[in-house]
């Protein structure tokens, strides 16, 4: 028997890892995967030194390492990010270099068997990142609601252009028990 990986996307504050949270208190055949900056050494040095490169070895590494054995026990691996916060977190994935490396290393990448992506009205997000633990990165959405729309409609592009099982989860004005009850039933 094999797990799933099944992956939650979207923007900060859209309600990612709140969710998992929740799955992982009431399903017992599941795992937790940070996608981006795995708590390994690999992920430390990412928070250091981000860049486009180390963001994808981490991933790798953390997928062969820690994941792939998970699948092969039949866990499911729910994993909070994937590729896709790179396209759109990277104002410059337009430039040669970071669109070389995202196609070389994207198809080492494990393919998610489930995609959920995790959207919020721009004004509730707003609010959640306001109450959110201060980072310059919130600031910064917060300040310029226009970064937020370019990267949603990024986030959107890759969603769409998935092609495996995927939902579109809004959590505007919903609770989370509601929320994690909807994505319970496509599990």
């Amino acid at each position: 028997m094999r797990g799933r990986l099944i992956v939650f996307e979207g923007l900060d504050a859209s309600g990612k890892t709140t969710i998992i949270r929740e799955i992982m208190k009431r399903k017992d055949d599941c795992a937790y995967s940070k996608g981006l900056g795995s708590e390994s050494w690999l992920g430390r040095l990412v928070s250091e030194h981000p860049s486009t490169f180390l963001f994808l070895t981490d991933m790798i590494h953390s997928q062969r390492k820690d994941i792939l054995p998970l699948l092969r026990e039949g866990k499911d691996v729910l994993q909070d990010r994937y590729v896709f916060s790179l396209y759109s977190y990277l104002p410059a994935s337009k430039h040669l270099h970071n669109k070389l490396l995202l196609s070389a290393f994207e198809k080492y990448l494990l393919k998610p068997d489930l995609l959920f992506y995790v959207t919020v009205s721009d004004e509730e997000r707003i609010v959640r990142l306001k109450k959110a633990k201060e980072s310059v990165h919130h600031t910064n959405l917060i300040r310029n609601p226009g970064l937020m729309r370019m990267m949603d409609d990024k986030y959107c592009s890759c969603y769409e252009s998935f092609k495996g099982e995927k939902y579109l989860i809004d959590t505007t004005d919903r609770s989370i028990d509601y929320v994690v009850q909807e994505v319970m039933s496509r599990l």
